[in-house]
């Protein structure tokens, strides 16, 4: 009761002492109303103390409040508090939501909106929930004072959402902060249901067994010292969308930190720094930095990244203890993988796509002198190719071997520790069986396989990744090859049908006098005679485009373009005699007109064959991990017919 005498006292003297300033108290009645001296909203406010009253001991009393201008909201404990309506406030240090304890709940069907300095939109504490239907913004900066050395210290912080202690926070909407953190959560679990930026410091920043969900992307333009996120321990993040950050840190995580991103890492700086045990984090897309090294894997840190690896002088730095897949294009203007060696034995691992730099793989062997003791260290390291003019360069920043020593030292490693992937391209008209089932092997290593075509088809040719690599045929059938420096082992085999697709037509030619076929339809575009028996079996009582070679080798973007002027369950044919592939943005145009039956004519080993993707398959699954799809690949899937 003595609290609510001073609240209306401090109403009385608001309304004299400031007649321009909204006013924010509670009645003794129970009801919560806005009051200002001139024009003002007056909220109406269920009273449900008759209800409570009959509620067992322990449930939360139930608010409902209008919009609140000002002040924000403060949650009562252990009741549920629902604001309909925006919450907005301007003054310095005032969250717009505060709730704290258990059984305390906060329901802002609305946006949240704070600009004062030291104010957060949202803070949730001690096992509190919180839950906003809407957009939170912290538009103020962060509370400060000089201290007596000079520096400046942050009193308070003007983050999107504080989350501590158990709490639970849901956003259905973007998150956003100006000068602090867009999500701070201590243990807490953060849910949001949009985008979260942070315009000067970090997107996220999540410690002590938080739980952060963003289904949305997440972005910052943060200084140098601090990233698009900061995971110190035990923390575990899912984003589905893009990570960018400028002039800092994409994702800087700690130990028992566990990550999942959904889309593609980016950042002028390190786009990741992972590092400590248990540290884990899988990237679904792309990780790459303009500026730096695109990602840092260390002190037994594990990464996953499903799509390439590009950085500036420096692609990937890691230890031996560490562990890395990356099976797509790892690039870089300089060196393509720093490896740093510590310890007596290596327990990390590497598994490897692509390396395009002018130096594939680096060695930092520290201290180390004896070799035996150097290649111990090693982890394991398994590479498909190297394109680099320098395979394997060995290095130390103090007195170590020589440079015959250290030559001979990484010749030893390229043939003895390092592996290359072998791969080989399904087919759905014969097999491919390599002996003893090999995915891996090492420099100078002789492979052996088998092509079996299945019933209908022929071997034509067979090949494993090009001209460097012969394919020798056996007295025995089988096939073999030797595995070169730098490895791009990819064994593939064209197969042709022993079955005519044609049945001839014993029909007698028509006399001149017999009446001439009926004109075609306007808009159909008629092959010519020569292609036409070539597409029949697809091609029957549609409409067809032809795309002349020349046309199509000029630019792919050209055919991207012309994808969708073809007509609705139309044909195209493509003529690509000197096609080698079809890059994502083809095959994303032909994925937009899934109606369409695309006819593909290539020539290999002098001879024209044609392949036909069939109207409404997922092209998109035909792409390698680099984002492209051969003509050959395109045969093992589909098959082809020898045209002439």
């Amino acid at each position: 009761m003595k609290r609510e005498k001073w609240l209306t006292l401090g109403l009385i003297v608001a309304l004299v002492m400031s007649p321009v300033t909204d006013v924010y108290a509670q009645e003794s009645n129970g009801t919560y109303e806005t009051v200002g001296s001139g024009d003002y909203e007056e909220s109406q406010v269920d009273d449900n103390r008759n209800k409570e009253s009959d509620a067992k001991d322990g449930a939360a009393e139930n608010r409902n409040i209008a919009t609140v201008s000002n002040e924000g909201i403060v949650g009562e404990t252990g009741k549920n508090t629902t604001v309909t309506g925006d919450i907005t406030t301007t003054c310095e240090t005032s969250d717009g939501v505060t709730a704290d304890g258990s059984n305390t709940k906060v329901t802002v069907k609305g946006n949240v909106t704070v600009s004062g300095t030291g104010s957060a939109g949202v803070s949730a504490n001690n096992n509190a929930t919180v839950e906003v239907t809407g957009n939170v913004q912290a538009k103020g900066d962060n509370q400060t004072h000089k201290g007596q050395t000079g520096g400046t210290y942050i009193d308070k912080w003007a983050d999107g959402v504080q989350a501590d202690n158990g709490s639970k926070v849901t956003v259905d909407g973007n998150v956003t902060s100006q000068k602090g953190w867009a999500i701070d959560s201590h243990g807490s679990e953060v849910t949001v249901n949009g985008d979260v930026h942070s315009e000067k410091g970090s997107a996220i920043n999540a410690r002590k067994g938080s739980t952060i969900t963003i289904d949305g992307s997440v972005s910052s333009n943060a200084g140098i010292t601090l990233g698009g996120i900061i995971e110190t321990t035990e923390s575990t993040i899912k984003i589905t969308k893009d990570v960018t950050a400028k002039n800092a840190w994409g994702i800087l995580a700690g130990s028992e930190a566990d990550i999942e991103v959904g889309g593609n890492i980016s950042s002028e700086k390190e786009a990741v720094y992972i590092a400590g045990k248990d540290a884990l984090i899988v990237v679904d897309g792309n990780v790459y930095s303009t500026k730096g090294c695109a990602m840092d894997i260390l002190e037994q840190a594990e990464a996953t990244v499903k799509g390439d690896v590009s950085g500036n002088k420096l692609a990937i730095w890691m230890d031996n203890s560490s562990k890395l897949q990356a099976l797509g294009k790892i690039s870089s203007n300089d060196v393509g993988i720093l490896l740093s060696l510590y310890g007596d034995q290596g327990t990390g691992e590497l598994e490897l796509g692509t390396i395009d730099a002018q130096t594939a793989i680096s060695i930092n062997y520290g201290e180390y002198k004896d070799i035996d003791k150097i290649l111990a260290a090693l982890p394991e390291m398994t590479v498909y190719k190297m394109n680099a003019d320098t395979l394997l360069r060995l290095y130390t920043e103090s007195e170590g071997l020589s440079l015959k020593e250290a030559s001979n030292l990484a010749e030893k490693i390229l043939m003895e520790k390092l592996q290359y992937a072998i791969r080989k391209q399904d087919t759905s008209n014969g097999k491919i069986n390599i002996a003893d089932e090999l995915t891996k092997a090492k420099e100078g290593q002789t492979l052996t396989f088998s092509v079996v075509a299945n019933d209908g088809y022929e071997v034509d040719s067979v090949s494993a990744g090009g001209e460097n690599i012969p394919v020798i045929k056996n007295d025995n059938g089988t096939y073999s090859i030797t595995v070169p420096k730098g490895g791009g082992v990819n064994i593939s085999a064209i197969f042709k049908s022993i079955k005519q697709d044609q049945t001839p037509d014993s029909t007698p030619n028509p006399t001149p006098d017999q009446t001439p076929d009926p004109a075609p339809e306007p808009g159909t575009v008629i092959p010519p005679a020569a292609q036409q028996t070539s597409i029949l079996s697809v091609a029957e009582d549609t409409e067809i485009v032809v795309i002349p070679q020349s046309w199509y080798s000029r630019k792919q973007q050209e055919f991207q373009q012309v994808v969708n002027t073809i007509p609705q369950s139309g044909v195209c044919i493509l003529e690509a005699d000197d096609l080698i592939s079809f890059n994502r943005k083809t095959f994303a145009a032909f994925s937009s007109r899934t109606d369409i039956t695309y006819v593909i004519i290539y020539k290999w080993n002098g001879n024209t064959y044609q392949t036909v993707i069939p109207a409404g398959y997922p092209v998109m699954d035909l792409l390698n991990e680099d984002g492209y799809c051969g003509c050959l690949y395109l045969n093992s899937v589909f098959g082809s017919t020898l045209i002439d």
